[in-house]
């Protein structure tokens, strides 16, 4: 019985160290990502207002494992956008690694601060993506636009509104905050 577990306790410690196989990545400048686009728009962005999540998808259509060694936004310290890699928010990202023949999801948003601009806006700002000391760009560029506000305003029927840009009333009756354009 004593040999029976030994066998196996030898047989489990074989196995353990033979699959224990280190990742290879890529250090080819000619093996670059694929992007599912080159310039993402987020269209109709209300100042202050977060914008709907958009996609990215970065392509690894290699055999061997890529690594990411940096994304970061060209103009990290003013930018609006924020990007969530694998599951963490940010606006700079290291080592980042992506299987052979695999892909990651990058999920982008934007909140634009209100200016004094009445007329619709762009927000653009490339991200920078740099895989074996090769960059490459990704253009983010969001539509903004400022508005008034109204929050749970009671509204009457003879109110006159300003007509330089758009109202959006807020309804806070239920706990999901609804938003209606006017």
């Amino acid at each position: 019985m004593n040999l029976i577990r030994l066998l196996l306790f030898f047989s489990i410690l074989t196995l353990l160290f033979l699959s224990c196989e280190k990742e290879s990545f890529t250090n080819n400048p000619n093996e670059v990502l694929q992007f599912s686009a080159d310039t993402l728009t987020i269209d109709s962005v209300f100042t202050s207002v977060g914008s709907t999540f958009k996609r990215l998808k970065i392509y690894n259509r290699h055999s061997e494992s890529v690594l990411i060694s940096d994304i970061r936004f060209a103009n990290e310290a003013q930018t609006s956008f924020k990007i969530n890699v694998d599951g963490i928010s940010g606006k700079n990202f290291s080592n980042i690694a992506i299987p052979a023949q695999d892909s990651l999801y990058v999920f982008i948003e934007v909140t634009v601060d209100p200016t004094n601009i009445n007329n619709p806006f762009i927000f653009q700002e490339p991200v920078i993506f740099t895989t074996n000391g090769v960059k490459q760009f990704v253009v983010l560029r969001a539509w903004a636009q400022n508005a008034y506000f109204h929050f749970g305003e009671i509204l009457l029927s003879n109110t006159i509104w300003a007509t330089d840009k758009p109202h959006v009333v807020v309804d806070r009756t239920d706990s999901a905050n609804n938003f209606f354009l006017v």
